[in-house]
């Protein structure tokens, strides 16, 4: 399947979803170049009866060479059928977007948070790491097909550490550059379905009790679903109790932890009434290492999510597309075959802005 929407997603207040979306990235296609009967021929298919022969037609379109932008302009003004107008525009999107961002269109199909973690132990040598919190992973893309899930964390690409960066735009930036159809390795730290009840008794002092642990600090806004332990100190209750590096707590004495703010407090006033014998009861997850590879697709129009890439190629196409005659609409009305497969509120250009697509 070629097209999610007609038009460029990033261009509109509300994506279009009246075109089915690709069955999955797909990888390097080549840039062909065809004779002016065979673009005629493909234009006239936009129009068939038979959804597939439009849909094969589009993407035949999509792979063309940017020479042909001006012919497939002059094609779209001629065009008769509000559907056909709407696929020779995507497909004229297409062919610019991919010109305009040559050499950084590799995409995984992942929504990860714009902040990177800064105290993530990596337990293949124990040394702290920056990690990637995957958010979602985007259904039928490469990094869902090689296993990735939402909750993993990235600690390792290409058999090195995540970029020390407080941001997660150096990851990006290394995918965007991969070829499409190169594979990439990559390992997460992946919380386990499992959870334990462990019943912590806090060392007692005279200033208060302790646990013996040294707790994460994800990024702000970043709900993760727990507090990662990042250092166990020796013989403390928590080491006793058989809390390890890497653990998540995910609930204290029976009481969610939300976010990492309300986790601290959560433990804190777990941790004030706990007595001699009682203790605190925790609810932890391990975290396995799992190594995946992943064939590395290209990004296509609908998931240009940065604000970056969307304001070059929204005032480069709309530059050129007046050039040429158009009308630029940045909200037009969708095709009127209308055939969804995913609810708007799926679709990841509507999720929170603190995540990009990659």
């Amino acid at each position: 399947m070629i097209l999610a929407s007609i038009l460029l997603p990033v261009f509109l207040a509300a994506p279009d979803t009246s075109i089915t979306r690709p069955a999955s990235a797909p990888a390097s296609r080549p840039v062909v170049a065809i004779s002016g009967r065979e673009l005629d021929r493909l234009v006239a298919d936009l129009n068939s009866p038979r959804f597939a022969v439009r849909e094969r037609a589009t993407g035949e379109l999509c792979d063309l060479d940017a020479a042909f932008l001006p012919q497939l302009a002059q094609r779209y003004h001629a065009a008769a059928g509000e559907e056909a107008r709407h696929r020779l525009r995507y497909a004229m999107e297409t062919v610019f977007y991919r010109e305009e961002l040559a050499g950084r269109s590799g995409f995984i199909g992942i929504r990860l948070s714009q902040q990177a973690m800064t105290d993530v132990i990596d337990p293949a040598n124990g040394r702290k790491c920056h990690g990637i919190y995957i958010i979602d992973t985007i259904k039928d893309m490469p990094a869902a097909h090689a296993g990735m899930q939402s909750g993993d964390t990235i600690i390792s690409l290409n058999d090195q550490p995540v970029p020390a960066d407080p941001t997660s735009q150096k990851f990006i930036s290394v995918i965007e550059r991969t070829p499409p159809g190169s594979t990439v390795r990559i390992r997460v730290l992946r919380p386990e379905k499992r959870i334990r009840k462990l019943t912590v008794h806090p060392a007692k002092d005279e200033a208060s009790p302790t646990l013996g642990l040294k707790l994460s600090s994800p990024p702000a806004g970043l709900v993760t679903g727990g507090i990662r332990v990042v250092e166990v100190a020796k013989d403390s209750a928590a080491e006793a109790a058989g809390i390890k590096v890497n653990d998540v707590i995910s609930a204290a004495n029976g009481v969610s932890v939300a976010t990492p703010f309300d986790g601290m407090t959560v433990l804190t006033n777990a941790l004030e009434s706990a007595g001699p014998a009682a203790g605190v009861q925790l609810a932890v997850q391990s975290c396995k290492d799992v190594s995946m590879e992943i064939v590395v697709g290209r990004r296509s129009p609908e998931y240009v999510t940065n604000p970056r890439d969307r304001q070059e190629i929204q005032g480069r196409f709309a530059r050129w597309w007046r050039q040429q005659g158009g009308q630029w609409q940045p909200s037009p009305e969708a095709p009127q075959r209308v055939v969804p497969v995913i609810p708007p509120e799926a679709n990841p250009l509507q999720q929170e802005r603190s995540a990009d697509i990659r």
